[in-house]
């Protein structure tokens, strides 16, 4: 039948698009910006910035059975992942360069889960359903407050309320509570540590 058909065409290696496109899209994962960039702009006017580094990533993909975890190792094993985020001068400014490492912001919910792993905050009560939508529990608030406006994890910016969410939130709040921080809770009550 014709989905048949497109998926065996998708998934071929004579495919000149799908190898491409998703090397591009990890790529873009990784550094926060891809060859192709927006990673889903792949006309004639958006040339991408290494034409020869995605053909031949999207050839050895494309050999490799589309095996994300070879082109993922393959990926963060390149030198290109390796350098440092430090500006050495003015000619690393451009993230299409690949010159150094793009400082990318956390996403909401990475903060979210680092402020409650670093405070023992009790994990069910920040866990959502997979199922669940909207809600007004304090993880979904503070999700609705880190909610990215863009896709480029290299452009995004602080907000006001972002930091004040961070200095006196609800999360922030309950994360420093000792009746809800286990971590906290252990660290005021060990024993050989005293208020001076």
């Amino acid at each position: 039948g014709p989905r048949t058909t497109l998926a065996e065409w998708v998934a071929s290696p004579e495919n000149p698009y799908f190898a491409r496109t998703a090397v591009n899209r990890m790529w873009g994962h990784f550094f926060g910006v891809g060859i192709v960039d927006p990673v889903d702009d792949f006309t004639a006017g958006n040339p991408s910035s290494h034409p020869e580094l995605l053909d031949l990533l999207a050839k050895e993909f494309a050999a490799h059975n589309f095996d994300l975890k070879f082109l993922i190792r393959a990926i963060t094993a390149s030198r290109t992942y390796q350098l440092t985020s430090r500006k050495a001068d003015e000619r690393t400014d451009d993230p299409q360069l690949f010159a150094r490492m793009a400082v990318k912001g956390l996403s909401g919910e990475q903060i979210n889960d680092s402020v409650a792993q670093a405070t023992g905050i009790y994990r069910p009560y920040y866990a959502r359903s997979a199922f669940s939508f909207g809600g007004n529990d304090p993880r979904s608030e503070f999700l609705e407050t880190f909610a990215n406006n863009t896709d480029a994890t290299t452009a995004r910016q602080t907000t006001i309320l972002q930091a004040l969410a961070l200095m006196n939130g609800q999360l922030v709040t309950n994360a420093t509570s000792l009746s809800q921080s286990r971590s906290l809770a252990a660290v005021a009550a060990f024993p050989g540590l005293t208020t001076a």
